[in-house]
């Protein structure tokens, strides 16, 4: 897609929200009397157009509207057979409590905001957005509130206490499983008494197997491995033209990993992954985690089969080894502090210290970061100072990594410390996922 196309599209969409929402706020603003909020409509307003934005793995510095680059996926409800596809005339509006369960890379928070953007468009709902990952305990409503602040919507606990209470508002919370362990079941509470005290609507997504399945408010849903039309359709998207559209389907048709009715592309990240680390003549990889190890030589190595060859000028010049155990490290440590995203001078330590855990002079960290980030796109800058891993599945994948290069007496340490202590195992549940087949001896 070209970038004035994008601009136009991305523009158009964000004038529909804006023609839908404004009206349901100004009635609701009317209705319940909160004289002092309608200055704050156009923040309103902006808060809306940035959380339909989003970023791809293709695009790192350019945002999309959800609607742009979204494929429908099926999500199924627990009890059933039956896959429901969201697409654009979705809403999922009959249910006042709804969860959403995915893996890993299956599109939880792109789903959540084309949900919030079909609901904008065609039904009117005033939409909330909540990562739940910025959730420190104390009421829901506060932390909405502070975090509505943080994009200049300054809404008090009372006036956002009375907007709750209508049904024309939506809740959308993103990601209960990044929650920090020692707030999760304070947060139970809490959404279980914010279900049962207002009537606006919830929708919250969360991996599977975490304790927000114990709620019972829910109607529960989970994400659907990807079919093969949706696969072709995410490449389709993907891909910088039609001829390396068909060089990467052939290529996938080819693979023994690949049927109609089973492929090892499940999720909407290995396909994306796919598009990119893909090149002419190779085959695909026979297991998923040789297909996560070979998707840091490929960042490495080749080109960006999506922008081009570029040089980049290194300090270890071409050892990549030297690299991946950087990298790898970093991914351990930063996960073991629970943290995905983080700012310059949080990322500048955690390479300090994976400098000197590989015994490299870690004086050359604030270096080692920017080459990180512009050699590998893994891990990306992500607003002023902040720093993000392209996708917590990547993040997952190299601490097993870094694990896995462990002495033995240390990794047994590490498995045992998994089984005796639940909020280490919470935080490493999708590495151990990884180790099964990394380390599977042990």
């Amino acid at each position: 897609m070209g970038a004035v196309t994008g601009t136009v599209l991305t523009s158009t969409a964000n004038e529909v929200v804006k023609k839908t929402i404004g009206p349901v706020f100004d009635f609701l603003v009317k209705k319940y009397e909160l004289l002092d909020i309608p200055r704050f409509k156009e923040h309103y307003l902006e808060y809306c157009e940035k959380n339909l934005e989003i970023k791809t793995l293709v695009s790192q510095d350019k945002s999309f509207h959800v609607d742009e680059i979204y494929i429908p996926i099926d999500i199924m409800q627990s009890g059933t057979q039956s896959r429901l596809e969201i697409n654009n005339f979705t809403a999922l509006d009959n249910d006042r409590a709804i969860l959403i369960k995915g893996l890993a890379g299956q599109g939880k928070s792109t789903l959540l905001r084309k949900l919030l953007s079909n609901n904008a468009k065609r039904f009117s709902r005033l939409p909330v957005f909540y990562e739940l990952k910025n959730y420190n305990g104390g009421t829901l409503e506060l932390a909405i509130s502070k975090s509505l602040s943080h994009f200049g919507v300054q809404i008090s606990e009372y006036a956002l206490k009375k907007l709750l209470s209508d049904s024309n508002v939506k809740i959308y919370l993103d990601a209960f499983d990044e929650v920090k362990p020692e707030f999760r079941i304070e947060l139970i509470d809490e959404i279980k008494r914010f279900i049962n005290s207002f009537k606006c609507h919830v929708v919250c997504t969360s991996r599977p197997s975490t304790e927000i399945d114990s709620l019972s408010e829910f109607r529960t849903f989970s994400v659907c491995e990807l079919t093969e039309e949706q696969i072709f359709g995410i490449i389709k998207k993907t891909a910088s033209d039609h001829e390396k559209c068909d060089e990467l389907c052939g290529a996938l048709k080819r693979s023994p990993l690949h049927t109609r009715k089973d492929s090892i592309l499940k999720s909407p990240i290995l396909v994306v992954l796919f598009c990119i680390s893909y090149n002419l003549g190779e085959d695909i990889p026979n297991t998923l985690s040789q297909f996560y190890s070979n998707i840091f030589d490929t960042v490495f190595y080749r080109h960006d089969n999506i922008k081009g060859k570029v040089y980049r000028e290194r300090h270890w010049n071409d050892n990549r080894r030297v690299y991946r155990e950087l990298f790898d490290c970093l991914c351990f440590i930063s996960l073991s502090d629970g943290l995905n995203g983080f700012s310059h001078e949080k990322l500048v330590n955690f390479v300090s210290i994976s400098l000197k855990h590989i015994n490299e002079e870690y004086s050359i960290a604030e270096k080692a970061v920017k080459e990180l980030s512009s050699i590998t796109n893994l891990i990306i800058e992500d607003g002023f100072n902040e720093y993000r891993f392209v996708h917590k599945s990547i993040q997952e994948f190299f601490a097993a990594s870094f694990i896995m290069s462990l002495q033995h007496d240390r990794k047994i340490s590490f498995y045992k410390k998994c089984f005796n202590d639940y909020s280490f195992y919470t935080t490493f549940h999708n590495s151990l996922f990884f180790l099964e087949e990394l380390d599977y001896y042990n």
